[in-house]
């Protein structure tokens, strides 16, 4: 999700919380920036779908999109 106002996002959180419901298993990646717009963006989406009621996991540990370095920095 590219940082933007919450209106233009709405057909993708939309869409994804769709395919939840429906049991696809669906996965979000925020590229943060300086301003940290991802941390905020994340939650926006958090915020949005359980509104909807849709039931989220969250991973606990986050792996870089290369799928090789975990989040606290260790392999």
């Amino acid at each position: 999700m590219v940082h933007m106002p919450a209106r233009v996002g709405t057909s993708r959180r939309a869409r994804m919380s769709a395919w939840a419901e429906q049991g696809w298993p669906v996965w979000a990646y925020f590229n943060n920036d300086i301003g940290g717009h991802a941390v905020r963006d994340a939650e926006r989406l958090r915020s949005f779908l359980q509104r909807r009621g849709v039931r989220m996991n969250t991973l606990a540990r986050a792996c870089s999109p290369g799928g090789t370095r975990l989040a606290n920095g260790r392999a």
